[in-house]
């Protein structure tokens, strides 16, 4: 049950935009409230994981 807790109090704010690229976006990142997430992932592990990479700078 105790993992359950952890993983209800984790957030999943990682968003993904599939495109030309795919690119994923942190909180952090400067278009984060503009970007309408088609994917959202637990961790930037998850995302590169499944493909993305991260916004250049």
């Amino acid at each position: 049950m105790d993992s359950n807790k952890s993983n209800a109090t984790k957030a999943c704010n990682i968003k993904g935009n599939i495109g030309a690229e795919k690119i994923y976006h942190t909180p952090d990142s400067p278009w984060y409230e503009q970007i309408k997430a088609e994917v959202m992932f637990w961790s930037e592990e998850e995302a590169i994981k499944a493909g993305f990479r991260a916004l250049k700078r």
